[in-house]
């Protein structure tokens, strides 16, 4: 890692020696970065509410990135990903020091052009491929890091994620793309994108589909003997080769499909956005039978976003938006007749679908009282109708017939209700404050109240300085309170989880380049965690003969107390030679721990220390494009590692992720042509049928990482 700063820091410094002679007024200019997410209004990164990160089409394509995940680690500042199968299981989020491990992505707040993308059951959204962006489409990225509940409400409590899409007039025709990988996966596409006219309005449509699939990698892992079911040997695999044996090299069961289409298109002052994607997974290193192609998540969404925009006079601005929205994961494992149905003796599939829709309406308004956004109030309701449903069935494999009715349905309907409200005022160039609040409402909940306020100040020329305290919520989705789940003990008692943060940041400008510092500290009270019970927890709650009979692992959703986590985010960025060369990174370090009753604790799976560097150069027009990228995420703890007996206690190594891109024009025809290499062959998620230690397993096998990937893609324009 010192290397790596050694070497983006002498990057840095010959880009701002190479600029000295530069336009700066230009310069400074160029690079700006306007963000629209933190206050829903454009304005500078610089005295946005939060630390934000714009990600742009450029950067996607010349660093060779492919996944919103991708593109938050090699980019984006204080925000780093992780998952248990890098090319299958869903990416989680972590901010500055802090992951939620198993949340599926619900501690940050995904959205598409403003529209929420978490569904309502579990606050899920996926950040891999299984989002269904094709990026090629895709202007910018913003990453806001830090609560941001105050405008958006729930979800939105280590940051927010807004992607958003070209309009069809800078398309301009479309495209057509191929691509391919070592890990045998290929990806096609199409775009078509143009300006219109009708009703006597001007219009732009983009519509673009691709599909995406993937047959591999062939990881291998290492075996384990796997625990006896009630005295008999577990089955470990289809054709039950090896009885008790789990792991080996895999074939067939890690897999990925996934079709997904967007659609954007303005008309006079209407907006009309809509998505829909088939998000099909293998899960071949789950806890059941191994490389088992059967074993899938499978996620089927589709939705709608209308909007109308009315400007009148006196700096008034009036938003009136209609969504809907529909989510289904159906998550099949394959298994053991034994667990499923001991008197048919073969393999059977359980079944698990979760289902839920939601439509809503909200309004919007801001008032310029000056019409010079001296003074700029706005303010928004936000109301939506909810149904979450679930059922669990155990099927016959060969035929599909279930063994008996359906087990776990439920049912639910319900509604929710926010408003905000937000105070900008710019009482000088220099000197500027945003204070505003939001209240959300729902039927398993008080109201909560979400306050954000912030100062920005113009300390010397170039250098701004921002003072911010933000509070966010996550409400406890439907089935993580109501529903029935195998093997997890019903919740006592969920809260909404509750995090404050405050943060100091310094950041100084000169031509094309930009320096960022700043300190934070944060706190989460009512965490939710799925607790893993430990062997006393167990014995105290069944009797000390539990694993005679009841081998598997037990787990309950619990408000676990308190969080704390403190730390500083550092970060630059320039350019030089008349903007041929770009030079980016950035650090963070945050000391986290959960403080229980029990003894404080370190945090599981997210780094302490993270960060992400870039250099990038463009020669001439016919020339191609040389991008490099890395990303650092330090050592850190496994999940599992408090609770479930493994001996040593499993940890992951730092991993650094290196990405060398050329990129280039032939004509009409683009190209691309990348190479991954990760210095770590594993990553901090325990995989396999040993769910906790025990004598025969005492240690943890650690997901694999494939260390080396090579794409290419061509694409033509037209």
């Amino acid at each position: 890692m010192n290397r790596l700063l050694t070497t983006t820091l002498t990057f840095g410094v010959l880009s701002f020696v190479l600029d000295a002679n530069a336009d700066n007024e230009l310069d400074a200019l160029l690079s700006e970065e306007v963000i629209t997410t933190a206050s829903r209004t454009p304005e500078s990164s610089r005295t946005a509410p939060g630390i934000s990160t714009s990600i742009t089409a450029e950067q996607l394509r010349i660093y060779g990135l492919r996944t919103v995940a991708e593109a938050i680690d090699f980019i984006a500042i204080g925000v780093s990903t992780a998952g248990p199968n890098d090319f299958g299981g869903e990416a989680e989020l972590g901010s500055r020091g802090v992951m939620l491990t198993g949340d599926s992505g619900n501690h940050f707040l995904l959205m598409i052009d403003g529209h929420a993308i978490n569904e309502v059951s579990r606050g899920t959204a996926r950040f891999d491929r299984g989002a269904g962006i094709p990026l090629e489409v895709v202007d910018h990225i913003e990453v806001t890091v830090g609560p941001g509940s105050v405008l958006y409400g729930n979800n939105a409590m280590l940051g927010v994620v807004n992607v958003i899409l070209k309009r069809g007039g800078e398309v301009d025709g479309g495209y057509l793309l191929a691509g391919a990988s070592s890990m045998r996966s290929y990806r096609v596409g199409a775009a078509v994108g143009q300006d219109f006219k009708m009703f006597g309005e001007e219009g732009q449509l983009l519509l673009a589909a691709e599909h995406y699939e993937r047959r591999g990698p062939e990881f291998s892992v290492g075996l384990q003997n796997a625990p006896e079911t009630a005295g008999a040997t577990t089955r470990t695999s289809r054709d039950n080769s090896q009885p008790g044996i789990w792991g080996g090299t895999l074939h067939d069961g890690n897999y990925a499909q996934v079709p997904a289409i967007v659609l954007a298109m303005d008309l006079g002052n209407f907006q009309l956005y809509g998505q829909a994607k088939h998000a099909d997974f293998g899960n071949p290193m789950g806890p059941y039978l191994f490389d088992e192609e059967g074993s899938h998540q499978l996620d089927k969404s589709m939705w709608f976003d209308l909007r109308h925009r009315l400007v009148l006079p006196h700096g008034v601005d009036l938003i009136s938006r209609v969504y809907v929205d529909a989510f289904s994961r159906r998550h099949v494992t394959m298994r053991d007749s034994f667990i499923c149905a001991p008197d048919v003796g073969d393999v059977c599939e359980y079944e698990i679908l979760n289902v839920s829709r939601w439509a809503g309406l909200e309004l919007r308004t801001s008032i310029d009282w000056f019409e010079d956004e001296s003074w700029l109030t706005s303010f928004g309701v936000d109301e939506r109708v909810r149904y979450v449903g679930s059922r669990t069935d155990r099927l016959q494999e060969s035929t599909g017939d279930r063994y008996t009715a359906s087990l776990a349905t439920f049912s639910r309907t319900d509604v929710a209700f926010g408003a905000y409200v937000q105070q900008l005022w710019n009482a000088t160039d220099d000197l500027a404050f945003n204070v505003s609040a939001r209240v959300d409402e729902g039927e398993r909940y008080d109201p909560v109240v979400s306050p954000r306020a912030a100062v920005s100040l113009g300390v010397w020329e170039g250098g701004v300085a921002k003072i911010m305290y933000a509070k966010a919520f996550r409400a406890p989705g439907r089935l993580a309170t109501d529903a029935d789940v195998e093997e997890r003990l019903p919740p006592d008692d969920l809260r909404p989880e509750i995090v404050q943060s405050g943060e100091i940041t310094f950041e100084q400008a000169h031509a094309a380049h930009r320096a960022l510092f700043g300190v934070f500290g944060s706190q989460w009270t009512d965490m939710t965690e799925l607790h893993v019970l430990t062997r006393a927890e167990r014995i105290a709650r069944y009797g000390a003969g539990v694993d005679d009979y009841v081998p598997y692992e037990i787990d309950q959703l619990r408000n676990v107390g308190t969080i704390r986590s403190y730390g500083f985010n550092l970060g630059y960025r320039g350019s030089a030679l008349d903007r041929q060369l770009s030079t980016s990174f950035s650090l963070t370090y945050a000391h986290s721990e959960e403080v229980r009753a029990d003894g404080n604790r370190k945090l599981t799976v997210a780094p302490s220390l993270s960060g992400n560097a870039r250099v990038a150069y463009f020669v001439a027009d016919d020339w191609p494009t040389v991008g490099l990228a890395a990303s650092y995420q330090g050592s850190r703890l496994a999940n599992g590692a408090h609770s479930r007996d493994f001996v040593p206690i499993p940890e992951a190594d730092e991993q650094l992720s290196l990405k060398a891109t050329l990129s280039g024009w032939m004509g009409p025809m683009s190209y691309r042509v990348s190479a991954d290499y990760a210095m770590t062959d594993h990553g901090p998620y325990t995989i396999g049928a040993v769910e906790r230690g025990f004598p025969e397993s005492p240690s943890a096998e650690l997901n694999p990482v494939q260390q080396f990937i090579a794409f290419a893609e061509v694409s033509y324009e037209f």
